[in-house]
């Protein structure tokens, strides 16, 4: 029978001391010049109406560059097999955390 040579075997994790000793590098320590944060506005209220959504005053805000509601985004669902719900709803809210607006700005602080 032919042995196998990564299966089943114990393989050294390259990056353990690292991680272990806090000098791990990850994705969310990423820092670029003129590089924008972003954050999703989420409901609290299921089974819930919006009937407007004004995103003139936090345009307004120094540092805010873009807010995305539902009437900015495509009216198509998502999702290769179930076709998920939209990425941002324009009116109605099914449930808890539904996804209402995504702004973009300059810090965490401002969002």
């Amino acid at each position: 029978m032919n042995e196998y040579q990564v299966i089943g075997k114990r393989l050294p994790r390259i990056d353990a001391k690292e991680k272990v000793r806090g000098q791990a590098h990850y994705t969310d320590d990423l820092k670029l010049p003129g590089m924008l944060c972003g954050m999703i506005l989420r409901s609290p209220f299921a089974h819930a109406r919006i009937l407007k959504i004004d995103a003139s005053r936090a345009l307004k805000v120094p540092g805010v560059k873009a807010v995305v509601t539902g009437d900015d985004t495509l009216k198509v669902k998502y999702g290769v097999i179930s076709r998920s719900p939209k990425l941002l709803t324009r009116s109605c809210i099914e449930y808890i955390l539904f996804s209402i607006l995504y702004t973009e700005v300059r810090s965490w602080e401002l969002a």
